[in-house]
Order: structure tokens, then sequence, then C-alpha cells
């Protein structure tokens, strides 16, 4: 997680390519299981670690649990 690094926040179930899109300077990405769109806290944002296949990446809980992110990695794919 960026904002504790010495927890992941990945796995292949709850990580997953995704859209995004931006809300007053905010980036909201899609949940796969409901297509709603989720704020994605800034201190959630990975700077640290490249992103390999340049899409946008959303790890989160199912909707039935939170809407919480663990948490994200912006694309730079054009």
């Amino acid at each position: 997680m960026p904002d504790n690094p010495a927890l992941s926040c990945c796995n292949k179930a709850d990580c997953y390519p995704t859209e995004v899109k931006y809300v007053d300077g905010s980036i909201y990405a899609k949940r796969r299981e409901d297509g709603k769109y989720i704020l994605v806290p800034p201190q959630k944002v990975e700077h640290n670690r490249d992103n390999p296949d340049g899409r946008n990446h959303l790890c989160a809980p199912p909707p039935n649990v939170s809407d919480t992110v663990f948490c994200f990695a912006l694309g730079g794919a054009t």
C-alpha cells in the first residue's frame, strides 16, 4: 500500500485493470463487480513502482464489503 509500504495491497483476487474518471481533480475508479466509480484517496495512488502494462489498476474489496481502496496504479498508456 502506498501509504503503508510494509503491507501488500494486491493479489489476483482484488486487483484488476479499470477505467477512471476525474471529478474536480479527484480520481474515481470503476469497480468491476457493480460498475460503481469509487473515490481513490490521494494517499492510495502508487507513485514509487512502475506499472508494467500501462493500464489503470484498482485494488479494492467487493462492494458487499466496503468502498475502500487498498491501492491504485494510474496507467500511462495512450
